[in-house]
C-alpha cells in the first residue's frame, strides 16, 4: 500500500516556521524605530515649550525685582509726603494767622479813612440797612473822635480798646 503523507516535512515547516519570525522581529524593530522616532520628536517638541516658558518665566521675575526695588522705599516716600502735607498745613495756618491781624488793620484803616468805609457786599450792606439802620456805616461820620489804644491778637482773635469823642 501506498503511504501519502499529507503533514507537512519538518524540513519545510522549521524554514516557514523560521521566515515568520523573522517577518515579526523586523516588524517589532520596525515599529519600535517609529515609537522612539516618534518619542524624540515629541520630546524636542515639549523641551522647546519648556524652554520658551523658563524664559518667560525669568523675564517676568526680573520685571517683578524691578518694580519691588523700585518700590522697596515706598514708606519712606509716603512719610516724607506726610511730612511735607504736615508743613503746608502749618505755612497755611501761619499765613491765615498773618493776614487775620494786617486785614483787621486794613479794614479799620479804610473805616478811619475820611470817605471810606468797610468792604462789604452790597447786597449784605443792603441787608444790614433794611434790618436796623443804625448798624450800617454812616459815610458822614467824621473818624478824628476815635482814638485806638490797644491792639491785642491770640489765637486770630483780635481785641481793640480805644475810646471816642461820642457813642
Amino acid at each position: 500500500m501506498i503511504r501519502i503523507n499529507l503533514l507537512p516535512s519538518a524540513r519545510k515547516q522549521s524554514s516557514a516556521e523560521g521566515g515568520s519570525t523573522q517577518g515579526w522581529v523586523i516588524g517589532y524593530l520596525v515599529a519600535s524605530a517609529i515609537l522612539v522616532v516618534v518619542l524624540v520628536l515629541v520630546y524636542l517638541s515639549k523641551s522647546r515649550e519648556l524652554n520658551e516658558q523658563l524664559a518667560r518665566n525669568n523675564a517676568l521675575r526680573t520685571e517683578i525685582e524691578d518694580l519691588e526695588s523700585q518700590s522697596a522705599n515706598i514708606d519712606e516716600v509716603r512719610a516724607q509726603l506726610e511730612e511735607s502735607r504736615s508743613l503746608e498745613t502749618v505755612v497755611n495756618e501761619l499765613q491765615r494767622a498773618r493776614y487775620g491781624p494786617t486785614a483787621v488793620l486794613m479794614e479799620l484803616t479804610r473805616l478811619l479813612s475820611p470817605g471810606g468805609g468797610p468792604t462789604v457786599d452790597p447786597q449784605r450792606l443792603e441787608e444790614i440797612r433794611r434790618e436796623n439802620p443804625l448798624a450800617a456805616f454812616n459815610p458822614g461820620w467824621d473818624p478824628r473822635r476815635l482814638w485806638i489804644t490797644d491792639f491785642e491778637e491770640e489765637d486770630r482773635v483780635c481785641t481793640i480798646r480805644g475810646s471816642g469823642r461820642t457813642n
